[in-house]
């Protein structure tokens, strides 16, 4: 569903020519995944929901950024390796939406690999929803708090350096 709404959303893009404020509100439909991802974690769609959501908004995310670097518009003036300068790309709606949908699929992602690490290494779902909120609302704090939370509560006493990446080297 996600997937498609997002697709609809670039096939409407297209051929009506939508614009970044008409199309920002689909980008909220990313939170019944959150959802699923908090009280539904086992459930045998949720995954697949939530990677199609992840699929269907880096679609649109691709399709965006290709429509901002072919647009005859003017650029603004800006650029990523000042504070200033981000601020004048920012200035814009399209370099704005890009954005958001970047933070709104890597957030999505950082919390499903939260949940599925959980279960690999049977944490307590009950102690992974807090991160997840927190991923959610400031992506970096929430995958912090996983870490530390699967630091003191993870019950895999066999788990390899390459299923536990955020476990400390040497341990």
């Amino acid at each position: 569903f996600f997937f498609v709404c997002s697709v609809v959303s670039c096939v409407m893009v297209a051929l009506f020519g939508l614009d970044a404020p008409a199309v920002f509100p689909i980008v909220n439909a990313s939170l019944p995944a959150w959802i699923l991802l908090a009280v539904a974690p086992s459930w045998r769609y949720t995954m697949p929901i939530v990677t199609a959501t992840i699929l269907g908004f880096a679609v649109l995310y691709v399709f965006w950024t290709v429509l901002i670097l072919i647009s005859s518009e003017p650029q603004p003036e800006g650029d990523f390796f000042t504070l200033d300068g981000l601020v004048k790309l920012f200035a814009s709606h399209d370099y704005v939406f890009v954005g958001w949908v970047h933070y709104v699929v890597f957030d999505l992602c950082v919390g499903r690999f939260e949940v599925q690490d959980a279960q690999r290494s049977r944490v307590p779902h009950l102690l992974v929803v807090p991160c997840l909120f927190f991923t959610l609302m400031s992506g970096p704090m929430g995958l912090l708090l996983y870490g530390a939370v699967r630091h003191f509560f993870a019950r895999d006493d066999d788990t390899s350096e390459e299923q536990a990446p955020l476990q400390a080297p040497g341990k």
